[in-house]
């Protein structure tokens, strides 16, 4: 990891990278900041939307905001979007992230609203994070995975995945939260994915999800339905969480009032490290390190390397 703690604005990494100048660029991250998120206490979902339409204007190149969306999806997808509500009301992915993702897609492409699917491993965990369950027709879907494909492998890891990625979607949003993970690290786009293959699996030795410096988490990503399904990734990023994981816990959290959004997980789980590092070593912690994102790199999965990412800031 080299980026340093005010490397985190696309202007000023031109000059400590010359790759950046040499238009060498291999992947967008985008962070996207407001500082109108909450209105009377609020998340103002109007605000939400400008975020994500900046944000995807930015990663597309596009010249408008329908193109733009049109360049990752097309009016006949269903698009699932799996989230991170493990913490419940304390720091999960917010549904008005999701839903304003939901509505301005909806807007732009013409996808209809039940062909959208928010979901996660645990119905508790979503009820629990503010999420209200729905299969009723003409509205947004809101469920967990109940039924699993057969038995996928990668790398000699195996595992099996949400019927939800596998059969019942045809496009994947990864809507992680910005925070870590006392074993992983940080539990971002990548480990997010730990929530779409059943508990027992993740839990499960024999598998060694929690094992080899999660090295397991690369190949998970890389096991076809996620991989070739998934379009972008948007993580919330307003109350974000610098130490411990994965339960939230508010000594540790803090306004970043932003969203990180990509194509790359490898790329985009390298510049939440960096943002979490510099958070970290505000308040005197150890810089953490995640050997799976060389991994990631390794295996043709996403890139680590400063060179090889621009970032884009900006303020809405």
């Amino acid at each position: 990891m080299t980026f340093t703690a005010g490397a985190i604005v696309g202007a000023s990494l031109g000059g400590m990278f010359p790759e950046y100048a040499a238009g060498k660029m291999k992947t967008k991250v985008c962070i996207i900041k407001s500082t109108r998120i909450w209105k009377n206490g609020s998340i103002d979902q109007q605000v939400i939307g400008s975020m994500l339409e900046t944000g995807v204007r930015i990663l597309s190149d596009a010249d408008d905001f329908p193109k733009a969306w049109q360049t990752y999806f097309a009016a006949n997808d269903t698009i699932a979007l799996k989230i991170n509500p493990i913490a419940r009301q304390t720091g999960s992915t917010k549904p008005e992230i999701c839903y304003a993702l939901a509505e301005t897609i909806h807007r732009n492409v013409g996808i209809p609203h039940d062909r959208f699917i928010i979901f996660d491993v645990s119905e508790n965990d979503l009820v629990g994070a503010g999420y209200e369950l729905n299969r009723e027709k003409g509205k947004i879907q809101v469920y967990s995975s109940s039924e699993y494909s057969e038995m996928f492998s990668r790398g000699g890891v195996e595992a099996k995945i949400s019927r939800v990625i596998t059969n019942q979607c045809t496009a994947l949003v990864n809507m992680p939260l910005l925070k870590t993970h006392k074993g992983a690290g940080i539990s971002i786009a990548l480990k997010n994915h730990y929530g779409s293959i059943p508990t027992l699996i993740v839990r499960d030795d024999a598998y060694r999800y929690h094992m080899d410096r999660f090295k397991n988490v690369v190949f998970l990503n890389l096991m076809p339905p996620i991989h070739e399904k998934t379009r972008l990734i948007v993580v919330d990023g307003l109350i974000s969480q610098y130490n411990r994981g994965p339960g939230g816990d508010p000594r540790y959290q803090w306004d970043f009032g932003g969203i990180i959004m990509g194509t790359d997980p490898v790329a985009v789980d390298t510049v939440c490290l960096q943002i979490i590092n510099t958070k970290r070593e505000e308040n005197g912690f150890k810089h953490i390190t995640l050997p799976y994102l060389e991994w990631g790199r390794h295996e043709g999965l996403g890139t680590h390397r400063p060179a090889e990412i621009r970032i884009y800031e900006k303020v809405v």
